[in-house]
């Protein structure tokens, strides 16, 4: 019995007879096989020469899943379209019963491997001709002669030749100049043990190399060609196909959820997986989720957009779990270990509408101008979980009350960065509950709850702007900006002064090549407060310049350009030039007037907002 997590060694026969007994599969979510043939070329070439090709790895499944079969179509084309793959369930019973293998890693290398010796590729092994291998006598001779092949193999049982001295080069055609032999049938000859009399006619005397140059010679000096032909296809045999030490793997016995951390943490070839792919293969013949999200058509408010998967089966398994009153449960354990098709069945629809919904509202309330500027996408979850509970599930219903708090939550938790780092599963069921409760007009019953969504946790002054980068992953400096850009209204052309529908760019208001010819440090550059969103059209047309070189011209032709700076929180005498050589001031003047808007927005509102809605003691 082999022991978890260790390595070993197989041949190439091992490979394909265990994918032919259906001992070695493959996860549905694997990607198509889409090597050239170099690399299937190349991949045989460093089996002779005992080039290191890199380690499989194979999982040992602990629950169902779905399994496709191997891909053994015709190589793509273009302009045609490939039949899928079938697919199955891996149930229970056959894992339990006949203990599989699952290829996690080393896919490509396996598939082409199994394509070449079951002859869907074909893959020639071309031997050199006696002056090509570097050894005398061979060198002094022309052709193979009764007397070479014997010097040959004496030379090849001695081991002081290999095959890998005797090759010439893998190829995808015979070579009319060198006798060769395809892998498929090196294969086929010796897993059939096929006698001479069958080799002869049905595999040697249909070469090429046979028909072109040796059919009109002696009957000796075709014998000699023929036991050649046999030593290599033996020789092939035992080096190349039944070498149990050409293919390291490793073979790991492990949970769906450890099977799902492999893939998150160690597949870098292709594409990235992660534990919803490993979900979406295990419920693949009850619930096809790939079917559901290619017939959803467009979102509700109008706007195509992906669905983040992750977000739906969390949110799923909130509600699941919930009613079935055994604890709430959102963790990628739970999702892989117990959620089962029949609640992806019976949640699904009504958990899409409930993201459609609430992207909608983030959109028209101008709480974000695209999906992208979503702080977490892990806040929609609570969102949802909301809107599930207020009256008709239809934000336009809601009191007040709730919108004040949703709106002072949404801007806390973006700015306090409360879904960062460990504790998310945790956080969302919190506050998925505490939103509940006032969806539902009860009041939250965590004591602390408003402690731990202190919105000033990361900024208690106008300088800790200063210091945040403007990054795209950065949950404060989306929140930061889509505040200001709420408070506007929308985002004013600096143009033409209206509200612009085109799309947007992050804009430096201190250009960086400029700031580089001050020298300013690049944290200093890349600060949110130097940002600010505006029209690509307007940005392409900014340049490298001072501000004041690029707002003149624009002050100009728009008179209300200063207002519209001043909207942005930014000072309306930049236009003349005041703060060209001051970017500290410049800095510290905005970072003023944003930490104004927050304190205004969301600061200020927190005592009143916690009184209104926690729990009295």
């Amino acid at each position: 019995m082999e022991k978890e997590n260790l390595a070993y060694s197989e041949s190439l026969r091992d490979i394909v007879k265990g994918i032919d007994e259906d001992q070695l599969l493959f996860p549905e979510f694997q990607r198509d096989f889409v090597w050239d043939f170099d690399k299937t070329l190349d991949l045989f070439d460093s089996f002779v020469r005992k080039i290191f090709v890199g380690t499989v790895i194979y999982g040992r499944p602990s629950q169902p899943i779905t399994i496709r079969d191997i891909d053994i179509r015709p190589r793509k084309s273009k302009g045609k379209r490939r039949v899928p793959l079938n697919v199955r369930e891996l149930t229970n019973e056959v894992i339990r019963t006949t203990q599989p293998r699952l290829v996690l890693d080393g896919q490509q290398r396996i598939t082409s491997i199994y394509r070449a010796l079951k002859g869907i590729d074909t893959v020639w092994f071309v031997a050199k001709n006696p002056c090509e291998i570097p050894l005398s006598p061979y060198q002094e001779a022309e052709f193979w002669t009764s007397d070479l092949f014997n010097v040959l193999r004496d030379d090849l049982k001695n081991d002081k030749i290999n095959l890998e001295l005797l090759l010439y080069t893998f190829s995808k055609e015979e070579d009319q100049d060198h006798l060769s032999i395809k892998l498929e049938d090196a294969y086929t000859i010796n897993c059939d043990n096929l006698r001479d009399d069958e080799v002869r006619p049905n595999y040697f005397e249909k070469l090429g190399y046979f028909k072109d140059i040796l059919c009109n010679s002696d009957e000796c000096c075709q014998n000699t060609y023929f036991n050649l032909y046999r030593l290599l296809d033996k020789r092939i045999d035992e080096e190349l196909l039944s070498g149990s030490k050409l293919v390291s793997h490793f073979l790991l016995d492990m949970s769906t959820e450890k099977f799902a951390m492999f893939f998150e943490r160690s597949n870098s070839r292709g594409m990235h997986l992660n534990f919803i792919d490993i979900l979406i293969a295990k419920h693949y013949t009850h619930f096809n989720i790939k079917d559901k999200i290619t017939n959803r058509g467009i979102a509700g408010d109008g706007r195509s957009y992906k669905l983040n998967l992750e977000t739906i089966v969390r949110a799923i398994a909130f509600i699941s779990s919930k009613e079935k009153g055994k604890g709430i449960h959102v963790d990628k354990n739970y999702i892989l270990g117990q959620l089962d098709h029949s609640d992806l069945s019976n949640n699904w629809d009504n958990v899409v509408q409930l993201y459609d919904d609430t992207i909608s509202y983030l959109g028209s309330n101008k709480y974000i101008l695209e999906k992208d500027w979503i702080p977490y996408e892990n806040m929609i979850i609570p969102m949802m979980m909301f809107l599930n509970n207020i009256k008709n599930k239809k934000f336009g219903q809601m009191t007040h009350s709730q919108r004040e708090f949703l709106d002072y939550w949404y801007w806390s938790a973006a700015i306090s960065k409360r879904y960062s780092g460990g504790g998310t599963n945790e956080i969302i069921i919190l506050d998925s509950e505490q939103l509940i409760h006032v969806a539902m007009n009860e009041p939250i019953t965590a004591h602390n709850y408003f402690k731990q969504l202190d919105p000033q946790k990361l900024i208690k002054e106008p300088a800790d702007l200063i210091d945040i980068p403007a990054k795209s992953n950065s949950p404060v400096y989306k929140a930061v900006i889509s505040l200001m850009v709420k408070s506007i209204g929308g985002v004013p052309s600096w143009m033409s002064g209206s509200c612009t529908c085109e799309a947007m760019d992050s804009h430096h208001i201190f250009p960086k090549e400029y700031l580089d010819k001050m020298g300013v440090d690049d944290m200093l550059k890349e600060s949110l407060v130097n940002r600010v969103l505006i029209s690509k059209t307007d940005n392409i047309k900014f340049g490298k310049k001072a501000p004041s070189q690029y707002l003149q011209p624009l002050s100009a032709s728009n008179p209300s350009l200063k207002d519209i700076l001043e909207m942005n929180l930014i000072p309306g005498d930049i236009i003349d030039g005041e703060y060209d050589s001051k970017y500290d001031d410049f800095l510290n003047i905005r970072a003023e007037k944003m930490y104004a808007l927050l304190k205004k927005m969301v600061f200020d509102k927190s005592e009143s907002i916690s009184k209104k809605h926690l729990v009295k003691k």
